[in-house]
């Protein structure tokens, strides 16, 4: 081969050589796979480990709790501190995982359930170190118990929304006054029809409860708007005799629920009093645990045997 044959040929190996680098150097930015959106703090198992979550929402007189703690005993806490003031308690959604560690707000979790059965409508949201509270309450004694519980929690950002507001569960009915003509007279207006009082007292209990809040014989709205209706029914009726009886679980000694008992049952005649029965017509007594519906066997059993009975003594 002569000297420019060869040069020739060193310029078209070299030419080569170039274009197989080039080559394999565009390789390295071709994407091979597609990329995806990172997992959110909920959908992340990788995270999941650090913290727990929470979350509880209230609806009527049920409670719906979700999210994942460290292990089934601390389930069984949550399971038993909101089954014992909840009619319903959902928790399909709360799951169990060891590799979650154990944190200061479980406690305060399981204490606020019976601050939380007291709220008018609300939820409880924890992740991450961030704890959310919104919602209505009945009575500023909600509030403050909730204050005091949010006091004993350190390093956590809190966002307290609950305000108190009042929402009556039944309306009141308001009769029209009858209208009489001025030439009738009293023999023309006729006497009102005789009722069984009693019988509409237990007929009104089938669908109503006098309710208070936790442990204590304050009354709940819903109850106000309940024992307003039966003052109607004793206003119309105002030669009848009542005794209200307050009956507990047996949850507690005997003692206590004897005097928490008489206690919730001179709140009822407090409350009624104040709204225009004479205090003659009433009389209070409370039973404590010694008179119960059913066995105190289950959750839904104690809330059956913790009532408060109104029963006609004299007409």
């Amino acid at each position: 081969m002569t000297r420019t044959q060869l040069l020739w040929l060193f310029i078209w190996i070299f030419i080569f050589f170039l274009i197989t680098c080039l080559w394999n150097k565009l390789q390295h930015f071709t994407p091979t796979q597609t990329l995806t959106t990172p997992t959110s703090y909920h959908d992340s198992a990788n995270l999941r480990d650090k913290d727990m979550y929470f979350k509880a929402l209230k609806v009527g007189t049920g409670v719906t709790l979700s999210g994942i703690v460290a292990s089934q005993g601390d389930k069984e806490k949550m399971l038993d501190a909101y089954g014992k003031v909840f009619d319903q308690v959902t928790a399909d959604d709360l799951k169990v995982d060891s590799a979650i560690k154990e944190e200061t707000p479980l406690n305060f979790f399981v204490n606020f359930a019976d601050n939380f059965s007291h709220f008018e409508s609300g939820y409880l949201a924890y992740d991450n170190g961030h704890l959310e509270i919104d919602g209505m309450a009945e009575h500023t004694i909600v509030q403050q118990t909730l204050q005091e519980q949010l006091s004993q929690l350190k390093n956590i950002k809190i966002d307290n929304k609950l305000h108190i507001g009042y929402s009556l569960d039944v309306e009141k009915k308001v009769e029209p006054t009858p209208i009489v003509e001025e030439n009738s007279t009293k023999a023309d207006i006729a006497p009102k029809a005789t009722i069984n009082v009693q019988e509409i007292l237990d007929e009104m209990a089938q669908k109503q409860h006098v309710r208070f809040l936790y442990a204590r014989d304050i009354l709940t709205t819903s109850s106000k708007a309940f024992i307003d209706e039966i003052i109607t029914l004793l206003k119309d009726n105002n030669e009848t005799h009542i005794e209200i009886i307050g009956h507990t679980d047996s949850d507690g000694t005997k003692k206590r629920n004897l005097l928490l008992s008489q206690r919730r049952a001179n709140s009822v005649k407090r409350y009624m009093i104040e709204n225009g029965i004479n205090e003659s017509l009433l009389s209070a007594r409370g039973m404590g645990e010694s008179a119960p519906l059913v066995k105190n066997d289950t959750l839904k059993n104690r809330r059956i045997n913790r009532r408060v009975e109104f029963k006609v003594i004299g007409e």
